[in-house]
């Protein structure tokens, strides 16, 4: 882990968050056990949409993605060759982030 640093959402369009970098906190020997951050999601109705948001909270340092059916959802379960997948993915963006 590395410094903590402070975003602001500046605009949120259908495809893209642009951020804007307002503060560095530089990490201190004290700072050594970091919330974890848990994220519960709708089921997408598109299964790439799902790839994407396991990929993405990943990079961004969640510790637990818990997906849940909802009235909309169209998938109420994960199958299991789909779960293998996600996890590459999850390995693949922590490797990168």
């Amino acid at each position: 882990y590395g410094d903590d640093r402070v975003y602001e959402v500046i605009d949120i369009s259908k495809k893209h968050i642009h951020l804007e970098q307002k503060e560095i906190i530089p990490r201190s020997d004290n700072q050594s056990q970091r919330k974890q951050i848990a994220v519960f999601q709708a089921f997408p109705n598109k299964v790439a949409t799902m790839e994407t948001i396991v990929q993405k909270m990943v990079e961004i340092g969640v510790h637990q993605l818990v997906f849940f059916s909802s009235d909309r959802s169209q998938i109420h379960e994960i199958p299991a060759a789909k779960i293998a997948r996600l996890t590459a993915i999850a390995q693949e963006a922590l490797e990168q982030s």
